[in-house]
């Protein structure tokens, strides 16, 4: 059976983290996690700030996942980590390329045009 340091370790390989960005989101000192990362001791409570941090359950950090269910659960944890790389970037960026179009985008857009060419006509005329 794996120590929790392996699964800390496997978990920020697997979310692109650093161990100073899973300190930040479990709310510990970074020197806590290069503790626990280099096999050190920690307390329950510690572990279960870096579970929650990690966005895993308490009782991956001791094994590895043993079932197809597990592995689906870890599989699917990184393609959401992942998601914003399958958008396309202007909706990344919020922007749309053509922004949709509503009976005023349309009555504005004949009304625009309309006008567009009464001024043609007035300064050809």
């Amino acid at each position: 059976m794996a120590r929790w340091n392996d699964a800390v370790v496997a978990l920020i390989d697997e979310q692109g983290i650093t161990q100073v960005e899973l300190a930040r989101l479990a709310g510990i000192h970074p020197d806590t996690v290069s503790h626990v990362v280099h096999g050190g001791h920690c307390s329950t409570e510690t572990l279960e700030k870096l579970a929650a941090a990690l966005g895993v359950d308490l009782g991956e950090l001791f094994g590895q996942p043993a079932d197809e269910r597990s592995l689906t659960l870890k599989r699917d944890r990184v393609v959401e980590g992942n998601r914003h790389l399958l958008e396309p970037k202007d909706r990344r960026a919020g922007v749309f390329a053509h922004p949709p179009a509503t009976p005023l985008t349309n009555t504005l857009a004949r009304k625009k045009s309309r006008i567009k060419m009464e001024t043609e006509a007035a300064t050809t005329a």
